[in-house]
């Protein structure tokens, strides 16, 4: 039975990774409904690993031209083409810091956040809002005076 109810976290997993929506905050509640209590954080890295190879599969020729780009970039190719996964690695290594900072420094603080049932359907409810609010918005260039 608990092998069903891994199945079917990790479709969650599948549907919501790739929507502006928590994936982790799902999976937290979905182990709650189905009472499954192995999870922890090694099943979560199981989950998100399984995410990681499916980009790894799809994204293949661009993962592959940011990794090569330093590389022709250092021996001289100066392309659009190799500036532009540069740049894609800049963003890359900056998206990853915040998550090394917090994982070093309040690792204990976010796996109690992570225990917390009714903190994790506050912050989706407050997701939600600011989704729905962000929609109403007007669209545009904003320019600064």
């Amino acid at each position: 039975m608990d092998l069903l109810k891994a199945v079917i976290l990790g479709i969650v997993q599948g549907l919501t990774e790739f929507l502006p929506i928590s994936s982790s905050g799902h999976l937290i509640i979905g182990a709650k409904i189905l009472n499954f209590n192995e999870p922890g954080i090694i099943f979560d890295v199981f989950l998100h690993l399984g995410t990681l190879l499916a980009i790894l599969v799809v994204f293949r020729q661009e993962i592959k031209g940011m990794l090569f780009a330093p590389f022709f970039y250092l021996s001289g190719s100066r392309t659009a083409e190799i500036q532009h996964n540069l740049r894609w690695d800049l963003y890359v290594i900056l998206s990853v810091l915040p998550a090394v900072a917090v994982g070093l420094f309040a690792k204990d603080a976010v796996e109690e956040v992570f225990t917390n049932l009714p903190l994790v359907f506050a912050m989706l409810f407050i997701t939600g809002i600011m989704m729905v609010i962000s929609g109403h918005l007007p669209t545009g260039k904003v320019t600064l005076k």
